[in-house]
């Protein structure tokens, strides 16, 4: 009822649409709370899903690969780690994850050359 006495009718807004962007930065921070609680499975799960919907999201695709590596799959995690690498050549954190996946398969000339690549980067900074 209105103060003039007639009828209100109440409108709700239309639900926006979450994005995809939006979408997949849930999804990572799922992956992470549950890469905390140790349920690495789960956990990578969830940062594939993030990739699914963002390929380009390096984040995920770090913490994928040092998921994988957790678990002690070494070629998926080093894979994942390459990959992050090809989307941003920036992010330290993964030539050192790359470089341990390398070292713990038994390739240590690769593990060197990811720690090698990293005082590069440090190097220019």
């Amino acid at each position: 009822m209105t103060l003039q006495g007639g009828e209100a009718t109440l409108v709700l807004p239309t639900a926006v649409k979450s994005s995809d962007r939006q979408h997949a930065q849930l999804a990572n921070e799922r992956g992470l709370q549950l890469y905390k609680e140790k349920r690495y499975a789960d956990a990578a799960e969830q940062f594939a899903d993030a990739l699914k919907l963002r390929p380009d999201f390096a984040l995920a695709a770090n913490k994928l690969g040092f998921v994988y590596y957790r678990q002690g799959r070494l070629a998926e995690s080093a894979r994942w780690l390459e990959n992050t690498l090809k989307i941003d050549p920036s992010r330290a954190v993964a030539y050192l994850n790359l470089g341990d996946a390398y070292a713990k398969a038994g390739d240590s000339r690769q593990g060197a050359q990811g720690l090698f690549d990293i005082s590069g980067i440090a190097a220019t900074r």
